[in-house]
């Protein structure tokens, strides 16, 4: 087993490479078309909207809008008593 020391230049060298690797791969260039929906299909953020007023990135943000003590308040409980958590599948 090597001693921790050993371990060095290799884990920069792959901290070298993996940087290297981010800056050239990009996910879109400047100079690509966006894309958009076909002719035949569908404008998934229109059918959202309309059929069932969901906003596609709005809905899923943070509901926490100034404080996490003011959190509780934008939900209702179901019932009396404490909330409790039960699992629903058990993997172990």
């Amino acid at each position: 087993m090597r001693a921790p020391d050993q371990h060095r230049p290799v884990l920069l060298l792959a901290l070298v490479l993996q940087v290297l690797l981010a800056v050239r791969l990009q996910g879109q260039t400047a100079h690509q078309p966006k894309v958009s929906p076909g002719p035949d299909e569908p404008d998934w953020k229109v059918v959202l909207a309309d059929r069932y007023g969901l906003s596609l990135f709005g809905d899923l943000r943070n509901p926490v809008i100034t404080t996490a003590i003011a959190t509780p308040g934008l939900f209702r409980k179901a019932g009396p008593g404490p909330v409790t958590y039960t699992r629903r599948l058990r993997l172990a």
